[in-house]
C-alpha cells in the first residue's frame, strides 16, 4: 500500500467537505443540493463525514503520543484546506504507516464514495457522443450504463493517479 498516496486521496477526498464539516463557507453546503441530485448529495456527505469522523478519532487516539499535533492538523485542515492541506497530508501519512488496519479501512472507504463514482446513464434512444470523464485521484469508479436502443460513441473515462 502506498501510504503517502492514499493520504493524498483522503485529503483530495475531504478538503470539497470543508464546509460540511464546520470550515471556511460553512453556508454553501446548501446550495450545492441545487446542483445535484439530492439522494446523491445527501449519501456522499454523510460518507464524507463518517471518513472525516474516522480519521477525527484516530487522530484523536494520537494526543497522548504527539502531544495534539495530528488533531490540530486535522483542525486547521478543516477551517483552511489549502493553507494546511500538506501540513495535514504529512501528519495523516504518519499515521497510515505506523497503523495498517487504519490505513485499509480508510482505502475501503474511499472505494465506496459515491462522489468518487462518475456515471454515464443513456435511457431508451439517447445518444451520448464524444463525452469525456476523468478522475485523478486514482481511485472511484466510473461506469456507462446504455439502455434499449443507445447510442454511445467516442466516449473516454480515465481514472489515474496525478503525480
Amino acid at each position: 500500500m502506498d501510504f503517502a498516496t492514499l493520504a493524498q486521496q483522503i485529503v483530495l477526498a475531504l478538503a470539497p467537505l470543508s464546509p460540511l464539516l464546520g470550515g471556511v463557507s460553512a453556508g454553501i453546503g446548501a446550495s450545492i443540493v441545487n446542483k445535484l441530485g439530492e439522494d446523491i448529495y445527501n449519501q456522499s456527505k454523510e460518507q464524507g463525514k463518517q471518513l472525516y469522523q474516522t480519521v477525527k478519532v484516530r487522530v484523536e487516539e494520537e494526543k497522548a503520543i504527539d502531544n495534539g499535533k495530528a488533531s490540530k492538523a486535522l483542525q486547521n485542515f478543516i477551517e483552511d484546506p489549502v493553507d494546511y492541506g500538506d501540513i495535514f497530508r504529512k501528519k495523516l501519512e504518519s499515521l497510515l504507516q505506523a497503523d495498517p488496519a487504519f490505513a485499509g479501512a480508510l482505502e475501503r472507504m474511499l472505494q465506496q464514495n459515491t462522489a468518487l463514482r462518475q456515471l454515464i446513464l443513456l435511457e431508451e434512444n439517447a445518444i451520448a457522443r464524444g463525452n469525456k470523464q476523468s478522475n485523478t485521484l486514482g481511485i472511484g469508479d466510473q461506469r456507462m450504463e446504455i439502455g434499449k436502443w443507445a447510442t454511445a460513441e467516442n466516449n473516454e473515462q480515465n481514472i489515474s493517479k496525478s503525480s
